[in-house]
C-alpha cells in the first residue's frame, strides 16, 4: 500500500461518513507501517469515532511513544497541520535514533 495515498483515501472516505470502510483501511496501513506515528494516530482516532474507544488506545500509545522517542532524540519527523487539524508525515526526515 502506498503510504500517502491510501492516507488520502481514508480521509476521502471518513469525509463521507465511510467510517467502518476508512477503519478497514487504516488498519491494514497500521500493520503495514507500525513505526509511523501518523498511521497509528489516524487509525485511533477512526475507532474512537466508531465509539471503540478501548481499540483505539493500543494505536494511541504507540503513537505517542514513537512521538516521544521523536522528540526526545531531537528529529522531528512530524509537523502539525493546523488548517487541516491532523499530524502530517514528512517521509524524508523518518529517522529513528531509539535503541531498544
Amino acid at each position: 500500500m502506498n503510504l500517502i495515498s491510501t492516507l488520502k483515501e481514508a480521509d476521502s472516505l471518513r469525509a463521507k461518513d465511510r467510517h467502518e470502510e476508512a477503519r478497514e483501511l487504516l488498519v491494514q496501513l497500521a500493520a503495514e507501517y507500525p513505526d509511523n506515528p501518523v498511521v497509528q494516530y489516524r487509525t485511533a482516532c477512526v475507532y474512537d469515532y466508531l465509539g471503540r474507544e478501548r481499540e483505539a488506545i493500543p494505536y494511541y500509545l504507540a503513537a505517542i511513544e514513537m512521538i516521544c522517542r521523536t522528540m526526545i532524540c531531537g528529529r522531528p519527523t512530524l509537523a502539525w497541520a493546523a488548517p487541516t487539524a491532523h499530524w502530517d508525515y514528512i517521509p524524508n526526515q523518518n529517522k529513528s535514533c531509539w535503541k531498544d
